[in-house]
């Protein structure tokens, strides 16, 4: 009987206990439960070891801002990568007149959309890299090199609205004070007088880059052709933007000094003024806020009309304050029309 319920026990004990090897009729030797593996902890990349591209994109996703662990050569790298891809996202985007004439990105001349050349060759280029050295001076990436910007040191890239601002940001060229008879403008200078405007038609001021002083030619709706030039102007501390500038007259001033040319109607290349303008150089431009306004009343033979109205790829007048300043987002470019250069003497 005792044998019958110890054989009873043993077939319990293989039902309920996981591997169980019976050795004899009373020796039971259960095998040990395996242990469980240890996971291996990963190990976090440290940003500054990320490839480039990799970086741009969490960059762009927005899950990294600060970039000061970057050294002054891998933010040059972070910059080119990045604007590559802005240009790329924005895609074939030539500015076109009347489906007639495109706008050349080198030369910035009308150049007839039947010449053979693709909408890739048409589309100028946009966004432009930049960086700032430890003494505070800019550099730009243009035509695959580096060019150091002599006059940029701790320049402030924004917009200034008033005339306390300006003067608390430059130092004012040293021109002829205007007279009694100049009205509410008495007692200013000729480039504060400019930026004061008239009643209802205030200036702004706005730092810009200055690469390539050649002139092109563009239409103006409506009525013929205008002399253009190409400058950057500083979306944020890794990209300038390019656009189109004109002035029906332009007067170029200086910082603390008492320079002061001018062109007798649209600048030329044989005027004095042109050949002072130096390329890789900051520029202060002062231009109307209301574009539109100014388009109207400086250019008789729009009969009031829209300047860009027969572009494509051009901004309307009416939107390209707020682009410039940051209040709008658009991948066309803007055009703005002014009248006053003064160097920057940083």
């Amino acid at each position: 009987m005792k044998k019958a319920l110890l054989i009873i026990l043993v077939l319990s004990l293989i039902a309920c206990s996981p591997q169980v090897t019976v050795t004899s009729e009373v020796t039971v030797t259960l095998t040990s439960l395996p242990t469980a593996t240890s996971i291996p902890t990963l190990t976090e990349v440290p940003l500054e070891s990320l490839p480039v591209e990799e970086l741009v994109q969490k960059y762009f996703a927005g899950e990294i801002d600060d970039l000061s662990f970057l050294t002054f050569e891998q933010q040059k790298s972070f910059s080119i990568v990045l604007n590559k891809q802005k240009n790329e996202q924005r895609g074939e985007n030539p500015i076109v007149y009347n489906n007639e004439a495109y706008i050349h990105p080198e030369t910035f001349d009308m150049v007839s959309t039947e010449d053979g050349s693709t909408a890739k060759d048409q589309t100028i280029q946009m966004y432009y890299p930049i960086v700032r050295d430890d003494e505070g001076y800019l550099h730009v990436f243009a035509d695959d090199q580096w060019v150091k910007i002599n006059n940029s040191r701790d320049v402030n890239f924004q917009i200034f609205d008033t005339l306390e601002e300006v003067k608390a940001e430059i130092t004012m060229p040293t021109t002829e004070i205007l007279g009694a008879d100049s009205g509410e403008r008495a007692g200013l200078t000729v480039p504060e007088a400019v930026f004061v405007g008239l009643p209802g038609k205030p200036g702004v001021m706005m730092p810009i880059i200055l690469l390539n002083k050649s002139i092109g030619q563009i239409y103006l709706s409506g009525g013929g052709k205008i002399p253009t030039q190409q400058v950057l102007i500083i979306e944020n501390n890794l990209t300038a933007r390019k656009i189109i500038i004109t002035a029906p007259s332009l007067r170029l001033f200086q910082e603390g000094t008492d320079l002061d040319l001018r062109s007798s109607g649209f600048l030329q290349e044989h005027y004095p003024i042109f050949e002072a303008i130096e390329e890789n150089a900051v520029y202060y431009f002062i231009f109307r806020k209301d574009q539109q306004q100014n388009f109207s009343n400086t250019y008789p033979a729009l009969s009031g009309n829209e300047p860009t109205s027969n572009y494509d790829g051009l901004a309307e007048s009416a939107d390209t304050f707020n682009i410039v300043a940051g209040n709008m987002v658009s991948n066309e470019f803007v055009w703005l029309d002014g009248t006053v250069f003064i160097k920057s003497d940083n």
